[in-house]
């Protein structure tokens, strides 16, 4: 297993730690990488010895990522350019960084799922996009997020891919070893549960996974605090059984204001891990 720590966390909440120091920060608690910075940022993370594991998509201000995606036509040109601009800064850096993340955007009104996955698939193939991430040995990981909690960066009402399940129909239908899925198990608990299973059921798809806290006081908070409904420890020994030694878990909580968040990312590593 391989740890890294999701760069958007602290540096909108908590913190707000510029790059070079939350390059320390990962480097203190033992971390592998930092994932989710933009390119400007990667020069950065190198040089401090570390790995940028996951790209970044930038469609702009105020644009968030997960918003616009490949199950709507319209959005097929801009989404396929911002992931080729990746594709192509994945395979000029070296193997600083070997993921792009994808998404599927919010439902489109009147339009069926399966019109929905096969847009995606289709958008993906149309533009080249599956294409160059096989020549370039670069990897997609497809998100579904949960549309549940109605909370800022904690939940997306109206996104479209809920389950894993849409994922594997798209990785069926692409039919390509560079298009798997993000188990997010923050998202899927909340989503479909039965986390142990779904891992195991999963595993050939399964290309990355990201972890936050899941409780009734602090949804998408630390692994450390109050009540879980998770045992962190035993999912970090599940990964460690269940997948390549290679594997990503980035940690992607929001931390709460005025914590020790030096303390609360080392808890994290340290249980998924099991130190």
């Amino acid at each position: 297993m391989k740890v890294s720590l999701a760069r958007w966390c602290h540096e909108l909440f908590g913190p707000k730690w510029g790059i070079d120091e939350f390059c320390d920060v990962a480097k203190k608690v033992g971390a592998d990488g930092i994932e989710l910075a933009p390119t400007s940022e990667w020069a950065t993370t190198r040089n401090a010895g570390l790995k940028m594991p996951l790209a970044l998509l930038d469609f702009g201000p105020n644009t968030p990522p997960f918003s616009i995606g490949w199950n709507s036509d319209m959005h097929h040109a801009k989404v396929a350019a911002e992931t080729l601009r990746l594709i192509a800064e994945c395979a000029a850096s070296q193997g600083l960084c070997n993921n792009v993340i994808a998404f599927s955007g919010m439902t489109i009104p009147g339009q069926s799922i399966s019109r929905s996955r096969s847009n995606c698939v289709r958008g993906m193939m149309s533009t080249g996009v599956i294409k160059a991430a096989e020549t370039a040995g670069v990897s997609l990981s497809f998100e579904p997020l949960n549309d549940k909690i109605d909370m800022a960066w904690r939940g997306h009402p109206g996104f479209e891919a809920t389950t894993f399940e849409y994922v594997n129909e798209i990785s069926r239908g692409a039919q390509s070893q560079r298009l798997g899925g993000l188990f997010d198990i923050y998202h899927r608990q909340l989503m479909e549960g039965d986390i142990a299973n779904g891992i195991r059921d999963n595993s050939e798809t399964i290309n990355y996974f990201h972890v936050a806290g899941i409780g009734p006081k602090i949804p998408r908070g630390e692994l450390n605090v109050g009540p879980q409904e998770l045992s962190w420890r035993g999912i970090g020994q599940l990964i460690r059984n269940e997948m390549p030694e290679d594997t990503w878990v980035g940690i992607e909580y929001i931390p709460t204001e005025g914590r020790d968040y030096i303390d609360d990312l080392q808890a994290a590593v340290d249980m998924l891990r099991g130190n």
